[in-house]
């Protein structure tokens, strides 16, 4: 055995590699591998004994060097079986296409997204209640919301999770968005039909690491960033109609904006998040408790 100081065996690794740790050059050697489909999407790795015998190293530097590949999110470990590439093409989140789509009425926002691959919008709960403190601020003291919460799939994987806030005071009947289906198709078209029609959304963007509920919720490999983005949207009035907070496993995601348009006026309440943005977990505690 050789320590991660050690010279790695004769033509293991690349000259550009010397001087590094020992798992350091192992996890090169892997992504380089990786990278060059030499291991392609889908196929495991070389387990901790088979790198242990090729590198000549302890088991401890051969998981060490797994562990970078993980933390970088190219491979994931699944429980007894070993360590594997990622196999699962990026969906592609185009901000402007997908919100005319929806205007339209051609197409649904997640329709668009998963452009033909099989999907589903898992239903959480609805409820109506004061939203959290980082959102009542926008609705304004006391004021109820309408909440709602769903887990979108793309090829069988879980890939986001969202909660939106309506003002309820914008429904005769807020309890009909309680359910999953509502009158007229969608929440959309009911605030469309009720002269809260849909102008200026905004949104803000940040990466982070999960919480552990959140990592459960999505099922995502240990090491696995998240995307948070919360989006505004305002009627023509500039009465803020629609909060939704939404989390994204950011290795199945590519987020697109078309950024040749001429900007619109950002209302003066959002402009704290510039330098505040959400922070925190988008999960309360009772997250997935049915109401």
């Amino acid at each position: 055995m050789v320590s991660e100081g050690d010279a790695m065996p004769t033509g293991t690794s690349p000259a550009g590699s010397r001087g590094l740790p020992l798992y350091r050059r192992i996890a090169n050697d892997l992504r380089r591998a990786v990278n060059d489909k030499v291991i392609k999407p889908g196929e495991a790795l070389d387990g901790e004994n088979v790198l242990q015998e090729k590198y000549k190293c302890s088991k401890f530097t051969a998981r060490r060097a797994i562990r970078v590949l993980i933390d970088e999110g190219l491979v994931e470990p699944r429980r007894g079986s070993g360590t594997y590439v990622r196999n699962f093409p990026l969906v592609v989140r185009h901000g402007q296409e997908r919100l005319q789509e929806d205007a339209q009425g051609n197409m649904s926002i997640f329709d668009h997204d998963a452009m033909g691959r099989e999907h589903e919008v898992g239903w959480i709960s609805g409820s109506i209640d004061i939203p959290p403190k980082d959102v009542e601020k926008f609705f304004g003291e006391n004021v109820q919301a309408v909440i709602r919460k769903r887990l979108y799939r793309v090829d069988g994987r879980n890939v986001h999770l969202a909660i939106t806030y309506l003002p309820a005071y914008l429904f005769p009947e807020p309890k009909l968005l309680e359910q999953e289906r509502v009158p007229g198709g969608s929440v959309w078209s009911m605030l469309s039909h009720l002269g809260h029609n849909p102008v200026k959304k905004f949104e803000f963007s940040s990466s982070r690491m999960p919480t552990q509920e959140e990592a459960a919720a999505l099922g995502l490999p240990q090491g696995t960033p998240v995307s948070v983005l919360r989006r505004f949207t305002f009627a023509a009035d500039e009465v803020l109609i629609d909060l939704t907070d939404s989390l994204y496993d950011a290795t199945r995601w590519i987020f697109a904006y078309d950024v040749s348009k001429s900007a619109i006026p950002m209302p003066e309440k959002l402009r704290e998040l510039c330098d505040n943005g959400p922070r925190g977990s988008l999960l309360p505690e009772k997250f997935f408790e049915r109401t």
